[in-house]
């Protein structure tokens, strides 16, 4: 019998189940490994054609909280899929085949992370959560009024589809 390679592994949407597995528990490793105290993730646009998850995001009213950047970043853009019923990994993985990256599960965290830099901002959860809009107003929510996930909450209730 032969083994799937990484790459083999990542590119066939027949393993989604597989590759969602394997994703969360790099995630994993990287929150055991992080020496950072915890922050609240958030992502979204300021386009005008916002998605569900970006509305929510934008409002505070949906977020990630972890130790590593990189896995709340990660997490985050599965969580804009789950959330807005796309296909997981679709968009990311043809962005790494358009841009001839290899196909690895490091580069694949590296392009689910970088997906939500642009427009991502994360708080100290002991300080208020407060966004300023480009109109100069401002919006503060309270950390128990936030729809929280976490690597454990995606384990149990991430949306898998193809």
């Amino acid at each position: 019998m032969k083994l799937n390679s990484d790459k083999d592994i990542i590119e066939d949407p027949e393993n989604i189940e597989v590759l969602t597995e394997k994703v969360l528990s790099i995630l994993r490793k990287y929150e055991d490994e992080s020496t950072d105290q915890p922050r609240i993730y958030f992502s979204g646009e300021v386009d005008s054609n916002q998605t569900k998850f970006e509305k929510q995001s934008n409002k505070l009213k949906i977020g990630v909280i972890g130790k590593s950047k990189i896995a709340a970043r990660a997490l985050l853009r599965l969580l804009r899929m789950h959330v807005d019923h796309n296909p997981l990994f679709d968009f990311d993985i043809k962005m790494m085949i358009e841009e001839e990256m290899e196909i690895n599960y490091k580069n694949l965290i590296k392009m689910l992370g970088d997906q939500e830099n642009d427009y991502g901002r994360d708080y100290d959860l002991s300080q208020p959560l407060t966004v300023e809009y480009v109109d100069g107003s401002l919006l503060t929510r309270n950390i128990s009024d936030v729809n929280i996930w976490t690597l454990t909450r995606a384990d149990k209730e991430l949306d898998i589809r193809i």
